[in-house]
């Protein structure tokens, strides 16, 4: 009797146990997770991007990039004072504009390192509108089709569709613009090219023409169609890189240049060009 009473004490114990362990696992499947609590929401959804005309971005270990609207469009203003790329900071802005949202990434601040989000590891990404801060974002990881961005701030991270972290991830050389000319080339109506021992001269008096040799020059076996190539390819011509701000032009082969190519245009506009020493990926040149 003693044995029937114990067991059936461990069997309705053992029932309790399992009933109870079912109500829990119902109760947790019928619970939603914090994440699917929060509204997978762009937190740049609303943005204006006309109003934009400041932007800042800070890479992990580089220096602050600062891009500024003007009359003309965006110019940088930090590190270097110069001209950017056709459309970079727009097409930023409008990515950032019409960002997809997968999914909520994360809610709490001990995911952040591990989605590369940390404000360490991030890249800040900061929006301004007449002096006032609209967003300061922070980008993390592309992963899975997705890159990681939250609100400085805030704990909450989501996974937009689309590679916005190269469009952010761009350096002062990627940015820069890079026509070192960019003119009309049926504008133009003379080519100089002048040497350590010599200078010629090339000239037509409309874009249907050949450039044709100045009075009294000879050149045997002289090519019309290869001159107008290089008109051409000078007047849309671009940089593949940029030598650092304090190389000595000495040695970049520019003081004194080994030549000078000119253009001339149409009404007397000229643009000069000074060639230097030879790199691995090209030649130095200085306008």
């Amino acid at each position: 009797m003693k044995l029937f009473t114990s067991r059936l004490i461990l069997a309705t114990a053992a029932l309790a146990l399992l009933i109870g362990v079912t109500f829990f696992l119902m109760r947790q499947r019928d619970m939603p997770d914090e994440a699917s609590l929060i509204e997978r929401r762009s937190p740049t959804q609303d943005l204006d991007v006309d109003s934009i005309d400041r932007v800042e971005i800070q890479r992990p270990g580089s220096s602050k990039i600062v891009l500024e609207k003007t009359i003309d469009g965006f110019r940088m203003k930090e590190p270097l004072e110069v001209g950017i790329e056709p459309n970079a900071a727009e097409s930023l802005l409008r990515r950032l504009a019409s960002l997809e949202i997968d999914s909520v990434a994360a809610t709490k601040e001990r995911f952040h390192e591990r989605l590369e989000i940390d404000d360490s590891r991030a890249i800040a990404l900061r929006l301004f509108s007449d002096g006032t801060l609209l967003h300061d974002l922070r980008i993390g990881a592309y992963r899975s089709q997705t890159t990681m961005i939250r609100e400085a701030g805030s704990e909450i991270v989501v996974a937009a569709r689309n590679n916005l972290r190269s469009l952010a991830d761009r350096g002062v050389d990627e940015l820069r613009d890079k026509a070192i000319f960019n003119v009309d080339s049926s504008k133009i109506r003379a080519l100089e090219f002048h040497g350590p021992d010599r200078a010629l001269r090339f000239i037509r008096s409309d874009a249907e023409e050949d450039f044709v040799a100045d009075e009294g020059v000879t050149i045997e076996q002289y090519n019309p169609s290869t001159l107008r190539s290089r008109a051409l390819t000078l007047a849309r011509l671009r940089a593949i890189g940029f030598a650092n701000e304090d190389a000595d032009p000495n040695e970049l082969g520019l003081d004194p240049p080994r030549a000078r190519v000119v253009m001339e245009l149409e009404g007397g506009e000229r643009h000069e060009l000074a060639i230097g020493g030879e790199e691995s990926r090209g030649i130095y040149v200085q306008r």
